[in-house]
């Protein structure tokens, strides 16, 4: 393992701090550990060579550590016996200072260790785009200790003015962040500013209304392959890259459920967006849109003539076509799935159940559809005009109970 500390050396002692792997005696288990490495000699002539685990694991209490093990065997063996007079001891030399590496010198060791080791290829591509369009031409040549929350205040004020959107800025902000916390975990710089983010209005997301959805899926009559992605997306509430994964397994007619649980990017399949596996009833029209469509050709759903994968830019332009042809504004494929969340909203379904359904990791985000039950509100407000009998009580204080107030 590299070792993480550095050493001092002088002609007659060698003396080293270290970070090192350390399998435990007992339990077997190894971990990494702050241990003294003494390599002396002594006044009487001997040499002697000591290791052990500190019992404070911090870079700070194992230089004590070792100073004071140094020390403790100066002091057992007593002075040197010699005739000579001892020469004035020179002063030890000062530990070198590690030097901080620049933000672009640092943003490739970021992206080539934690990036790869923990984000999934899309997240990696959209890390690496920010560093190349937003952070590192404004901080190539800066080292990791000099940024302050004022060149934080800076960033969102620049990006504010050429007209970026306040989520595009979090986002930047978001991976700068990540970026320098990870520094500090690396003892690179002792600590990071403190990142504020941009507050963000909630946003609005189109979706087909009862009429448009039905006139979307009697455009695809004849091509039984876009009809069955839409329903995929419109009444099972697919991403896209979930619809490019689905694989023939993931379908059981005999249940009539879809298990959800593989994304395709660009070719890469992994995980879904929210890492979880979920279950999703099928629709009798989804449920005979993808029996129709049933093949020998490849293990995948969706899958050309030839058994190839699709592509994202095949089902934008089997999209459009549609829509085209349907008479209605052409969307992207994520319309489909805001218009599953906004039906199921519309009908009264629970929050809850439509989180589960869509796979939202968080609640709040299920709940930007819960103003377009306004059936559902008009119905709770009329329990104000109940009575506790449960009966209708006139309202600007005709024929209801009086009331004497104390």
């Amino acid at each position: 393992m590299a070792e993480v500390a550095s050493r001092v050396y002088d002609e007659e002692n060698v003396m080293s701090v270290r970070r090192r792997a350390y399998r435990d005696p007992e339990t077997g288990a190894v971990a990494t550990r702050w241990m003294v490495d003494v390599d002396i000699q002594l006044p009487n002539g001997k040499r002697k060579r000591i290791r052990k685990v500190c019992s404070l694991q911090n870079k700070r209490a194992a230089e004590k550590c070792e100073r004071d093990l140094r020390n403790e065997l100066f002091r057992s063996v007593g002075p040197p016996v010699t005739t000579q007079p001892t020469p004035a001891a020179a002063p030890e030399p000062s530990q070198p200072t590690q030097e901080v590496p620049t933000f672009a010198a640092f943003a490739k060791v970021f992206m080539a260790t934690y990036a790869k080791a923990n984000n999934k290829p899309s997240e990696q591509a959209s890390k690496q785009s920010i560093l190349d369009n937003y952070l590192l031409p404004r901080f190539r040549t800066r080292r990791l200790d000099s940024f302050k929350v004022l060149d934080i205040d800076q960033l969102k004020a620049e990006m504010l003015d050429e007209g970026y959107n306040r989520k595009t800025i979090n986002n930047s902000m978001a991976v700068w962040a990540k970026l320098l916390h990870y520094a500090q975990d690396q003892e690179l710089i002792a600590k990071t500013p403190r990142f504020k983010f941009l507050k963000i209005r909630e946003e609005k997301f189109d979706f087909f209304d009862f009429d448009e959805i039905e006139r979307l899926v009697a455009a695809a009559t004849d091509e039984p392959e876009r009809r069955a992605m839409i329903l995929l997306g419109a009444e099972a509430g697919l991403r896209m890259g979930e619809m490019l994964a689905l694989t023939q397994d993931c379908v059981d007619y005999r249940s009539g459920n879809l298990t959800i649980w593989e994304n395709d990017w660009q070719g890469n399949v992994g995980s879904t967006k929210g890492g979880d596996r979920r279950t999703v009833p099928m629709t009798p029209r989804l449920r005979a849109a993808l029996q129709a469509i049933r093949h020998l050709r490849a293990d995948l759903v969706l899958c050309s003539g030839e058994g190839k994968r699709w592509t994202k830019h095949i089902v934008r332009a089997a999209l459009r076509t549609i829509c085209r042809r349907a008479g209605l504004r052409v969307v992207g494929a994520h319309v489909l799935r805001h218009t599953f969340c906004s039906h199921l909203a519309m009908r009264k379904a629970a929050p809850k159940a439509i989180q589960e359904l869509a796979g939202h990791k968080s609640l709040k985000v299920t709940l930007r559809y819960m103003h377009l039950t306004e059936t559902a509100l008009r119905d709770t407000m009329r329990l104000l005009e109940q009575r506790g009998d449960g009966s209708e009580g006139a309202r600007d204080g005709g024929g209801g109970d009086e009331v004497t107030a104390r």
